[in-house]
């Protein structure tokens, strides 16, 4: 696979005259890879209780839609307030079905969400989003293609797509939220125009609510440009790329704003329905419930109690591959998660190329600013209860990715292992079956 280190830089449009075709190719491969079990799949949403596809935060965009806040019914995960039900998961997807039932409405008769617009958003646009962000962080055509493809169908993303179109929220959410760090970090590493990063937050927040804690980073370096903007110099002293350095203030500010509605929203909300802004009324989900997982959630919803488990699941937990009926097995009976290092061996890359990206601000501050969400992942009380696969990684491997895969050194050796890292995922998340 060629590498591209040593040649001249490409004008703007002679480089997206040669990446264009690589990219569109990449799409229709993760289409034709990802089609079969797409196709297989049950499209199913719905917003009436213990039915396939159940989703609550539709019931709650078609409550809305209705001049309510509360659920028509009581569904197996909402939250009681008095006599009334609520839903508190999906904000993100909620505001999507909203927006859809609404125009559905005004153009046709129907009064339910289609399912081909959830396939839209989890088997087109996620791929889509994911694959623009590799074309546009690095600079080598065809490892953005590898890295894209190596994203979609070798991590958990994978999974992710297949069982979010039986209409779960949960998985819902993390696609979307895998959409809005996409957003965020090309912004970051890229133009800075800085309202994008914070509408993809505001993505990623409201559908994972700790990924949040990206707005940290993302103040950081936004505090940095608006005084880089305010202390620049005609020999251009600050590191302001040329096209952001006019009304750099008033895009900080306009993205301030955003951040401000991201906060605003979900706080307001809680106050209607729990009468405090700070009570998500998450707890709730687990009244009458014994699980284990509504056990923990008693005991504590975070705690650093929970870090050993979701560490092994995250790190070192791992199927047992064996031989039946004469093909590969891999038994994930007994396999709680699946560690991000084995079952996504490209992931390896991120801290062996730490001498590479760490000098760079903006890459420091990004990958800096997912140890807090890392931790709060690592301090809940579920570890999402997969297996064979880490869910909660998706929460911070797209930026891991983004940010560092395109520093790795283009040796003959390492793009070998890059192949071979890229390959085993892919067929990793292929054999399984969920």
């Amino acid at each position: 696979m060629p590498d591209s280190s040593e040649k001249a830089p490409l004008s703007a449009t002679e480089s997206l005259r040669r990446r264009w075709p690589i990219a569109m190719a990449t799409v229709l491969l993760i289409g034709l890879l990802l089609g079969p079990r797409v196709w297989r799949a049950d499209w199913t949403i719905s917003s009436t209780p213990y039915t396939g596809g159940v989703n609550t935060a539709l019931a709650e965009a078609e409550a809305w839609r209705g001049g309510r806040l509360q659920l028509d019914a009581d569904f197996y995960e909402d939250a009681r307030e008095g006599d009334r039900t609520y839903n508190v998961t999906g904000l993100g997807f909620a505001v999507i079905a909203f927006a859809v039932l609404t125009i559905q409405a005004a153009l046709t008769d129907a009064t339910t969400f289609p399912p081909w617009m959830l396939l839209a958003i989890m088997g087109v646009v996620a791929p889509l989003v994911v694959t623009w962000a590799f074309f546009r962080l690095e600079s080598n055509r065809w490892w953005a293609g590898v890295f894209a493809l190596a994203f979609v169908l070798g991590t958990p993303m994978r999974i992710v797509i297949t069982l979010g179109l039986g209409g779960s929220v949960y998985y819902i959410n993390h696609t979307l939220a895998i959409i809005g760090l996409c957003i965020v970090t090309v912004d970051v590493l890229g133009r800075r125009r800085w309202w994008p990063a914070a509408l993809g937050l505001m993505l990623a927040a409201w559908s994972r609510q700790m990924t949040l804690l990206y707005a940290l980073p993302l103040a950081y370096l936004a505090w940095c440009d608006w005084h880089g903007a305010q202390n620049r110099t005609e020999t251009g002293g600050d590191d302001l790329p040329s096209n952001c350095k006019r009304n750099v203030r008033g895009r900080i500010a306009l993205a301030a704003l955003i951040g401000a509605v991201i906060v605003a929203v979900p706080a307001g909300l809680n106050f209607l329905k729990f009468g405090n802004p700070f009570d998500s009324g998450y707890i709730r989900l687990y009244e009458g419930r014994n699980d284990g997982i509504a056990q923990r959630a008693h005991i504590a919803l975070f705690s650093p109690r929970f870090i050993p488990m979701h560490a092994r699941a995250m790190n070192t937990a791992f199927p047992v591959p064996d031989i039946r009926q004469g093909t590969l097995h891999f038994d994930i009976s007994a396999t709680s998660g699946g560690s991000i290092w084995l079952t996504a061996p490209l992931t390896i890359f991120v801290p062996l190329t730490i001498r590479r990206w760490w000098p760079d601000r903006r890459r420091r501050a990004m990958m800096l600013g997912t140890l807090p969400v890392i931790l709060g992942v690592m301090c809940y009380h579920t570890t999402g209860a997969e297996a064979g696969f880490y869910r909660y990684a998706l929460d911070f491997l797209p930026i891991w990715w983004l940010v560092c895969l395109p520093t790795i050194p283009r040796t003959a050796a390492t793009q070998r292992w890059m192949a071979a890292a890229a390959c085993f995922g892919v067929f990793y998340f292929y054999w399984m079956r969920w």
